[in-house]
């Protein structure tokens, strides 16, 4: 490659001795501080294009090549590694050419703890090894009616009592006054297994993933069950949720009945500011919607900033639907998904 004139030797050389091959660039500055990372199937060919004078690059985009001092280059065997290597570097260096979407720290989570009695709590800290989270929720009312909803028919603990079965069966725990109210079986004392509070606890995680159909249906069973065993008193129990379910379903609103799983994501970019807007609809309805600022320090295409956009979203939200629908035109499939494409007016692109 001939050298351009706006780099040093060192920077030239090494630029030589990259290969051919799939991997990611990591770009450094004089201080030595990492201030881009990309991925390419082709790594010369991709890095060699950012020091083409033949090329058009936007003024940001000049701006980071001439403040780029030295290359380094990880090799991998396909462009999916690439990828996931790319993102990994990214949320671990946050390089300042980079896109980024500004993160939600303050935004609070429902959690269901990994205990052998699972709780349900609300935090702002995300933590994997405490439990399974559901959201953030930007709208916090809304977080605080789906929990009200949920103790309206669901019996579950809300103490901070560390309950495991061999406690409870050393008759460590006395019960509270949520059991005498009927807002908790008090697995506490051992009137309730772990095995029963535990399907309790399923319910809530398929409500929280908006399965309200899918979880009538299961419940509907085992009162079925529960009849034909005479059972009577635990299938008046399990109608009693039933019609709960029934209250629970009508409080949220439908978009489409018909709709099923779909996540749904717009990319909007007007004068130097690019957001996102991020949907859950789940049987129909809305269960979560999220907008976001995206930092684009290199105003890259919208198709990118897509790619960049779900693999972030990836990483802070659950229960993802097999379907996109999205105003990019993508031109490529993304890992994970069918996508149809649309473009701002409403008219469906491609399937």
């Amino acid at each position: 490659m001939e050298r351009n004139r706006m780099m040093t030797e060192e920077l030239h050389q090494q630029l030589e001795a990259v290969t051919n091959d799939p991997g990611v660039y990591i770009y450094r500055s004089r201080q030595g501080a990492i201030i881009y990372v990309g991925k390419a199937v082709n790594l010369k060919r991709r890095t060699a294009s950012y020091f083409n004078s033949d090329t058009k690059h936007s003024g940001k985009t000049q701006l980071m090549v001439s403040q780029i001092a030295s290359i380094e280059t990880i090799v991998v065997r396909n462009e999916r590694e690439a990828l996931l290597l790319e993102n990994n570097l990214i949320k671990e260096n946050k390089p300042k050419f980079n896109i980024r979407l500004k993160d939600d720290k303050t935004y609070p989570w429902i959690c269901i703890t990994k205990e052998e009695f699972p709780r349900i709590i609300v935090t702002r800290r995300y933590n994997e090894r405490l439990g399974t989270y559901y959201g953030p929720y930007t709208n916090i009312d809304t977080m605080k009616r789906t929990l009200a909803a949920l103790r309206e028919f669901l019996p579950y603990r809300t103490c901070k009592l560390p309950l495991t079965e061999e406690r409870v069966k050393n008759g460590l725990f006395s019960s509270c006054l949520e059991y005498h109210i009927k807002k908790c079986n008090a697995p506490c004392i051992g009137r309730e297994t772990r095995g029963a509070y535990g399907e309790t606890i399923d319910i809530v995680k398929h409500l929280l993933q908006g399965k309200v159909a899918e979880t009538t249906h299961i419940l509907r069973a085992k009162m079925e069950e529960c009849i034909e065993q005479l059972n009577f008193e635990q299938a008046d129990n399990l109608h009693k949720t039933i019609e709960a379910l029934k209250l629970y379903q009508e409080k949220n609103s439908i978009v489409n009945p018909k709709m099923g799983g779909v996540d749904a994501i717009a990319i909007l970019s007007r004068g130097g500011y690019t957001a996102c807007t991020y949907i859950q609809i789940r049987e129909g309805r809305i269960i979560l919607t999220v907008t976001k600022e995206i930092q684009n320090p290199l105003e890259e295409e919208e198709p990118e900033v897509l790619r960049r956009t779900i693999m972030w979203l990836h990483a802070r939200y659950t229960n993802w639907a097999p379907l996109l629908i999205t105003n990019v035109i993508t031109g490529e499939p993304i890992d994970g998904y069918e996508i149809v494409d649309q473009d701002p007016k409403g008219e469906k692109k491609g399937l």
